[in-house]
């Protein structure tokens, strides 16, 4: 089979195509195409192209607040433990530190979720054991 170059990549191709194999254009034979657009580059067969330039990235990982998300689950078995006499107070404790702390680390989510919660059990945590001394008879 015959061939001829691709007027934009300088690769070899079939004498009847009409796109590049290599580079993805279309070619026209009429030279239509080519009133838009310039080559390319032109090289030779082997040679590298000096003024090509190669950027690889690899994907970085997600960023992860592990301070952010203990405070936030400690916060959330606040809720639930609320009702527990001293289990309670530590829950509510640790959840409202890993939280303060994770709010200086990115990504802050978590953190803040966690801290708001953790306001949210204190409160609930001081009405039920106001509730409970008022029950019991405690302020007498």
């Amino acid at each position: 089979m015959d061939t001829k170059q691709c007027p934009y990549c300088n690769e070899k191709v079939l004498e009847v195509a009409k796109k590049c194999k290599h580079c993805g254009e279309w070619i026209n034979n009429s030279g239509a195409n080519m009133q838009n657009r310039m080559p390319v580059h032109t090289r030779t067969q082997n040679a590298p192209n000096p003024n090509q330039t190669i950027i690889i990235q690899t994907p970085q990982p997600p960023q992860r607040n592990g301070m952010g998300m203990a405070g936030f689950l400690l916060a959330l078995l606040t809720i639930c433990f609320s009702w527990t006499p001293v289990l309670n107070f530590i829950l509510w404790f640790l959840g409202f530190l890993f939280s303060f702390i994770g709010m200086f680390i990115k990504p802050r989510g978590y953190a803040i979720a966690g801290f708001i919660i953790s306001m949210i059990g204190i409160i609930l945590i001081l009405i039920i054991v106001g509730g409970l001394f008022a029950i019991f008879g405690a302020f007498d």
